[in-house]
């Protein structure tokens, strides 16, 4: 019977190093120390920080994490830490990853040991406020550019005579390779010229210099990095590099080198350059045309189009190239990464069968690309390759494409229909993210992944289902799909992921599958039209804030499996009359039921259970359980085997 009882909360060496540290971390997973920072303790019982979350302007961190002397900092601890001023690191600290102290605006100053070894990719990178840096004289690696966007950085010093690296003529160099890792903004009216005997102009090494006017590039030079003059344009003056000359040695030409120099007008690429990674000239509005002189054994032009012959690879289509419609040749194999991107003319463009790959970024933001000719048969398109073509509203994709990568259709704003293959397997991470014109899309059976974020912010999207072959789906996959409403789950599932539906406010009807272990945090949040929901037999969480603001669910019965009830589960639920809490729960977060409307809210309990004590504690008016429905109207019905 039913009691009432009523009562009234990294490139080259550096990246290797890093990488190995990494790969030394202990089984037991991240620890936590004084409560703000997070580490891993490494193979040799010394501790990685992984994490920090102070505020302080002046910072001087632990020598030691507990017991565990500090020897690496991993990869963006410190990342966008904007209050940041002061930085004292210390000895027996050998490894900095990538982008450690990426973004913190106020910093001016930061004292390296003299334990340092390695220093990895952009670990300073957009640090504003940095005007001079003193380098270990034993630092042995340095990744690509860990000063690049460091505007007014002009003196790197060294605590002792360094074996590996110097600083002349303006820039910091890699002694042995001849790699000119870092220019120091010393240009002379706008000019500079780099030393005759580099070799390698690093990666980003140049990256946003927009007080350049003029580079000289010696003859000698090898090979020049991804994005490394990558945005030397400064806007508001309308200057920049508007011409540069390539010399006779150079060899490889990699992936935006000069992307964004919307100054540069005109080219020369010579006969020596045999090797290129992607295209270098992606974002360069004003770039007409590109020269070739001589007889280049393996890149061509055709029709000012920059090819790839050795490899028939499209390479680089002018981005201030005036022609609404472009007809890929016939045998071209691969439209190379970034090949059209930022494209605003092109409309249409028209593949021959004998393509087979379309690169990473190859369409991206060719913001007037409308229609995309693609083979009835094709092997890979590649990530972000289609991202923010705001014109495309249909898009067939062709067999033989098994995954559709990370970000491929991302903010397609007008794309409407996309048919899959039936061969497709998985959907990548935010395959089609902001795709918020998106109204009709059929997983095909064999899909067995839906990566994180894949259909988020698809605002039009109403019905889905979902085939059984799906065995996992990522969090947020259908975050804020708020015209989403119904969903039928495969039963293959056995979590509930965070934020799966979130934000999905016309949602009335979705199963939970019978295997399901776990409800994500804020798996249903704002699911506002979301009247009643089953939980199956085999749930033993419940996510912190996962029925958050469900506010026309009336009744929710939780099973015997159920164990743990995270914060704030219900928070908002205002229409919410009657929980079933068995005495199954042994962990009962702060506040679950807050926001909601406790003078009209019952929570059903068992005698001397966790949920009876929970709601003495926090006031909440209660009744005794015996197993049946808070809504049966036969109080005798109690079913045991409900749960």
């Amino acid at each position: 019977m039913l009691q009432m009882n009523r009562k009234i909360r990294m490139t080259g060496i550096g990246c290797l190093i890093a990488a190995v540290l990494l790969c030394l971390a202990g089984a037991a997973g991240a620890k936590t120390f004084d409560t703000i920072w997070q580490y891993e303790v490494l193979a040799d019982e010394t501790a990685m920080i992984t994490g920090y979350g102070g505020s302080t302007a002046d910072l001087e961190i632990p020598a030691a994490m507990g017991d565990y002397p500090v020897s690496a900092i991993g990869d963006g601890v410190f990342q966008m830490k904007r209050k940041l001023q002061t930085v004292k690191i210390p000895e027996g600290v050998k490894s900095l990853g990538s982008k450690v102290f990426s973004s913190c605006d106020s910093l001016v100053s930061v004292k390296l040991p003299n334990s340092l070894e390695s220093v990895g990719n952009r670990t300073f990178s957009n640090c504003k406020g940095l005007k001079h840096i003193e380098l270990p004289a034993g630092l042995a690696s340095i990744g690509a550019n860990p000063f690049a966007l460091c505007d007014n950085l002009t003196e790197i010093t060294f605590s002792g005579d360094n074996q590996n690296f110097e600083v002349r003529e303006g820039s910091l160099i890699e002694k042995s390779t001849k790699r000119l890792i870092c220019w120091l903004h010393d240009a002379s009216n706008g000019r500079y010229r780099i030393p005759d005997d580099i070799l390698v102009i690093g990666a980003s090494a140049f990256q946003e210099c927009g007080e350049l006017n003029e580079v000289f590039l010696p003859e000698g030079l090898e090979v020049i990095e991804e994005s490394a003059f990558r945005g030397c344009v400064d806007e508001e003056n309308k200057t920049g590099i508007s011409a540069i000359k390539l010399p006779s040695t150079l060899k490889e030409l990699q992936n935006r080198a000069f992307a964004d120099c919307i100054m540069l007008q005109a080219v020369e690429i010579p006969e020596s350059v045999t090797y290129l990674t992607g295209n270098p000239f992606v974002g360069c509005t004003s770039l007409m045309g590109i020269q070739l002189p001589g007889s280049n054994p393996v890149l061509s032009l055709d029709a000012g189009v920059l090819f790839d012959n050795a490899n028939k690879i499209l390479v680089c289509y002018p981005c201030a190239k005036q022609t609404p419609e472009y007809t890929v040749p016939d045998g071209t194999l691969k439209i190379g990464d970034s090949a059209f991107e930022c494209s605003p003319d092109l409309q249409v463009v028209n593949l021959p069968d004998s393509v087979a790959v379309i690169g990473e970024y190859a369409f991206s933001n060719s913001s007037r690309l409308q229609t995309v000719n693609m083979p009835a048969r094709m092997e890979s398109i590649g990530m972000w390759a289609f991202e923010s073509c705001n014109a495309l509203q249909r898009i067939t994709v062709p067999d033989g494409i098994t995954e559709l990568h990370n970000s491929v259709f991302a903010r397609t704003d007008l794309l409407e229909e996309a048919i899959l293959p039936a061969g497709l397997v998985s959907i990548g991470d935010s395959a089609f993210t902001g795709s918020k014109s998106l109204r009709h899309i059929t997983i095909p059976e064999g899909v067995t992944e839906i990566g994180v974020s894949a259909f988020n912010s698809c605002r039009l999207l109403e019905e889905l289902e979902i085939p059984e072959t799906v065995e996992t789906i990522g969090s947020s996959a259908f975050y804020d799909c708020e015209t989403l409403g119904r969903v039928t789950l495969p039963q293959t599932l056995t979590v509930i992921p965070d934020s799966l539906f979130s934000g999905c406010k016309k949602l009335v009807e979705v199963n939970i599958p019978d295997k399901v272990k776990g409800i994500g945090n804020y798996a249903f949040n704002e699911c506002n039209a979301l009247k009643a929901i089953e939980i199956p037999g085999k749930v033993k969480t419940i996510g912190e804030r996962a029925f958050k603001n469900c506010t026309t669910l009336v009744d929710m019965t939780l099973p015997r499996s159920v164990k743990t009830i995270r914060d704030c589960a219900f928070e908002g639920c205002t229409a919410l009359r009657n929980v079933v809490i068995p005495s199954s729960v042994t962990k009962i977060g702060e506040v679950i039921f807050n926001e909601c409307d406790t003078t009209e809210l019952i929570v059903w309990v068992e005698a001397d259970s966790k949920a009876e004590r929970y709601c003495d504690d926090n006031i909440y008016e209660y009744s005794y359980w015996d197993g049946s429905r808070p809504d049966d109207e036969d109080e005798g019905a109690g079913d045991e085997d409900l749960f």
